[in-house]
Parts: structure tokens; C-alpha cells; sequence
């Protein structure tokens, strides 16, 4: 046994089997200050070796006393590569990856393709609904915290699997929010206190061990408690992205919004059976017609139009296929 993590193991119930799912595991984190650095810390503790660190700040002296992996002699150097080599002073197998740079549209599939669990410890909201929005589409679980004056916030957002709620949905008025500590202050331990709690999910996530957080856990340092908060699901957002993943649509879905849809008809000659007809309104399908988004497609049973959405899809076509086709109808 790992001496490094022989009393993780002790633990009723955690098994060398969740051990070594850890030990493979992929985790990046989006953010290397009060919360990141707590986070890292604890999660290479545990026996997690791939950690993808991303930041693109320096350290500063005013960060020091809630980031807790610096000292005065890391001042000016790159936050990510500090943090990466305070790592490996924990657990010597440490494989960090350290990204010296601001995640954005242009890098984020670069830098997060390849791990299982993404950690937001940034600090500000762009990047937040950035990290949102790729996560959702990817289906990866993403573990929300935010640490601003005396109060702390956590979310798990669980991607990988059915998920009906979003960062929009916990919080409707977002993109006019600011939760950086630069302007509003934060206490230190604050940070260090979710940032604990986002290594405990992420962890939880990994093992299957225990139930992952439903809704808002909110911190406050002032009358130290903990509150649970429902989120309210499926947002105007939510109901977008579903709509854009989803391949297929029935046909009672396709009549309910048949003005915003162009609708092709697939068939040929040989498929019409005695009574049918083409459906009013909907335009014959022939190979290599420009095609343009919101363009829903329909054949005999649903696999000719299927196929063919999975095409267009790749070159960014907006389109659906009918469910089973004619003979879902």
C-alpha cells in the first residue's frame, strides 16, 4: 500500500479499485489561485497523478494569503508551474501539466479534450460561461466553486450523465454578475474552504463513491453555516443546447414549430406506399442541394434521414431528422 494514501484506503468502504481509479484519472483546473490551489493540493494528496493546471497569471504578494501553495520566493513566477511543482512535493508521481496561459474559445478543446473532470476555480465570468458551455456540449461533469468576500458557493454540475440544469440556471442574471475578488475583497480561508469541498466532489465523481451535491451549497464565514439551495432546471438556455445536440426530433415536435423549420422529404418513387403523399409545405430532398440550418429531414423509417443529419452536423449544418421517419407518424 501507497503510504501516501494508506488512511484514504483505510476508509470503510474505499477499496485499491477506487484507488486506482484516481490514480488514472484526468483532472484540469481552471483557475490557480485560493481556490485552485486548494483543490490541487488535496487532490494530488489523494492519489490523483494527471492534473492539468491552467492559469495564465503571475504570482503576487497580495495573493499569498489565500493561495496557499506560494511563498514570497514564487512572487513574479507563472502560478500554474508553481502550483504544478507544489504538487509533486506532495505525491513524487505527480504528471502535472502546467498551462502558462488564459483559457479561451481558441484553446479550450486543446487543453480539455483529454480529461474526465473540470474544475472552475476561476475568478471570472466569462470564463465561467465558457466553461459552461463546452462542458454541457462535451458531457463532461464540472465542479463549480466561487469564493467572493465572506461567502462561498458550490456546484456540481454532473454532465456525464443526464444533467437538466446549468450555470444559467443557478444563476439567471450572470452575465451581470462580477464575482471577482479584486474588487469585493475575500477572506482567506474562504477560498481554501471550497476549494477543499470541490476536491471532495471531484473525488466523489471519480469513485462513485457517496451522492454528488445537488443544487447551491452556499458558505458563509460570518454566521458559519451551510445552506442548500434548489436549482431551478431546465432554462431557455438548457433548452437550446438540447435541441442543437439532439439528432432527432419527432414529428409532433417538428408541427409545433414547423414555421421556424424547412422540411425534406427523402423519399423516392419506390418507397410511396398506395395512399402516400408528399407533406404539404415540405420540399423534395436531392443529393448535393445546399442545405441550410434549421432544415429538418424525414424518410421511410427514420435511418436514410438520420445518417444524413449526421453528415451535415459535422460540416455545422443546424438540421434534424424525423423519428422513425414516415412510420412514426
Amino acid at each position: 500500500m501507497d503510504l501516501l494514501t494508506k488512511r484514504q484506503c483505510s476508509l470503510f468502504n474505499f477499496t485499491s479499485s477506487h484507488q486506482e481509479l484516481l490514480k488514472k484519472s484526468k483532472v484540469a483546473i481552471v483557475g490557480c489561485g485560493g481556490l485552485g490551489c486548494s483543490a490541487a493540493l488535496y487532490l494530488s494528496g489523494a492519489g490523483i497523478e494527471h492534473l492539468q493546471l491552467i492559469d495564465g497569471d503571475r504570482v503576487e504578494v497580495s495573493n499569498l494569503h489565500r493561495q496557499i501553495a506560494y511563498t514570497i520566493n514564487d512572487v513574479n513566477r507563472s502560478k500554474a508551474y508553481c502550483l504544478g511543482e507544489r504538487c509533486v512535493r506532495t505525491n513524487k508521481n505527480s504528471k502535472y501539466n502546467a498551462c502558462n496561459t488564459m483559457l479561451c474559445e481558441n484553446n479550450i478543446n486543446d487543453l480539455l479534450e483529454h480529461v474526465d473532470i473540470v474544475l472552475d476555480c476561476c475568478d471570472n465570468v466569462p470564463t465561467r460561461l465558457l466553461l459552461n458551455r463546452w462542458c454541457k456540449k462535451n458531457k463532461k461533469d464540472l465542479v463549480y466553486g466561487s469564493a467572493v468576500s465572506y461567502d462561498g458557493q458550490l456546484i456540481v454540475f454532473n454532465y456525464s450523465k443526464e444533467c437538466n440544469s446549468c450555470i444559467y440556471c443557478a444563476f439567471p442574471d450572470i452575465d451581470k454578475m462580477r464575482d471577482t475578488c479584486n474588487g469585493l475583497g475575500v477572506l482567506g480561508p474562504v477560498p481554501g474552504i471550497i476549494g477543499s469541498l470541490q476536491a471532495v466532489e471531484c473525488i466523489k465523481l471519480i469513485t462513485k463513491i457517496g451522492e454528488p451535491l445537488k443544487g447551491i451549497l452556499h458558505y458563509s464565514s460570518l454566521d458559519t453555516t451551510f445552506n442548500n439551495y434548489e436549482i431551478e432546471e431546465n432554462c431557455e438556455w438548457c433548452n437550446k443546447v438540447k435541441e442543437n445536440l439532439s439528432l432527432e426530433i419527432t414529428y409532433d415536435e417538428y408541427l409545433a414549430n414547423n414555421k421556424k423549420y424547412t422540411l425534406y422529404d427523402m423519399r423516392k418513387e419506390e418507397d410511396f406506399d398506395e395512399d402516400d403523399v408528399f407533406i404539404y409545405g415540405s420540399k423534395q430532398y436531392k443529393k448535393g442541394i445546399d442545405v441550410k440550418d434549421n432544415s429538418v429531414f424525414i424518410c421511410k423509417a427514420g435511418i436514410e434521414s438520420l445518417n444524413l443529419v449526421k453528415e451535415l452536423r459535422e460540416k455545422s449544418v443546424k438540421c434534424w431528422s424525423i423519428k422513425n421517419g414516415f412510420r412514426g407518424i
